[in-house]
């Protein structure tokens, strides 16, 4: 268990330390607890999918999926059925599902009055993502150990918190430089760059080759290192708005603190808001409004 949630402690105390002036210690938590509390209906859904996937006959084609193995074979010869399973399960189930309910959860406070610039909502992007890996880490770790959990430490749980921040990126942008919130910034490029990184992995473990099973592992380690330096690039793009210490507009009461009740029912509106909104308006409202 220490293992599996290492990784979250570790890489949100780094992000609170390093732009602690923008960001909100409990606000980080309840953006957290928040992406799991969304795990609840996913959860759900997966129940459903599992089933219709035993009974549909649409389904029949992906039904079983295990590699025919011999003693003979050097191969793992499988019907195409198993990959094109891969492709639902990498893209659908786990990328575009859960790059959505990240989204809500950071879009819910992107006109907050806590929100004083572009880092924190970038921020709480990544704690967000981390609500859903942290789960996930520890259900692997538990079945599958120590290795488990050092090469998900480097792996999956960083993955996670780029896709996050890259949707808080998106909605900094959206809210403090007067852009559009852009599909492809917003949701495409997450939801890509985790479809390939579970794919490529999901391969990897089918492959009945040693040559093919290291190729599938090393693409879903440069899809890793892809992302995160476009989550470089597009950090750096936000250091164009001034850096604000939301502690001290809470304290001189310009800003209202983040509350504990309701916090998946209170959506922060965009202009006029008795929340106390501060920061520029933005000049275009996008798809995602």
């Amino acid at each position: 268990m220490l293992a599996a949630v290492c990784p979250t402690i570790v890489l949100m105390t780094y992000a609170y330390c390093k732009y602690k002036p923008s960001v909100l210690k409990k606000q980080m938590t309840i953006t957290f607890l928040e992406a799991i509390i969304w795990l609840a209906p996913l959860m759900g859904f997966h129940v459903v999918v599992a089933l219709l996937k035993s009974r549909v006959d649409i389904f029949q084609a992906i039904k079983d999926c295990n590699c025919p193995r011999s003693k003979d074979d050097k191969s793992c010869d499988e019907a195409y059925g198993c990959y094109v399973y891969d492709f639902i399960r990498a893209f659908v189930l786990a990328a575009f599902l859960e790059e959505v309910l990240k989204y809500l959860c950071i879009r819910r406070i992107t006109f907050s009055s806590f929100v004083v610039d572009a880092r924190s909502l970038f921020i709480y992007g990544g704690c967000g993502a981390l609500g859903f890996a942290t789960v996930e880490n520890i259900l692997y770790v538990l079945q599958g150990g120590e290795n488990v959990a050092i090469v998900r430490s480097v792996l999956s749980v960083p993955g996670h918190m780029a896709w996050g921040l890259l949707q808080g990126c998106a909605l900094g942008r959206r809210r403090f430089l007067n852009s559009s919130i852009r599909f492809h910034d917003a949701l495409l490029i997450p939801v890509l760059s985790h479809g390939f990184f579970d794919v490529f992995l999901f391969w990897s473990s089918r492959y009945n080759s040693r040559k093919l099973s290291a190729l599938g592992v090393s693409l879903t380690v440069w899809t890793a290192i892809a992302t995160w330096l476009y989550v470089r690039g597009k950090a750096v793009n936000l250091e164009r708005v001034p850096n604000t210490d939301v502690h001290k507009l809470i304290r001189e009461g310009i800003v209202k603190p983040p509350n504990w009740v309701c916090c998946m029912c209170r959506w922060a509106p965009q202009s006029g808001s008795p929340d106390g909104q501060t920061g520029p308006k933005p000049a275009v409202v996008g798809a995602f409004s």
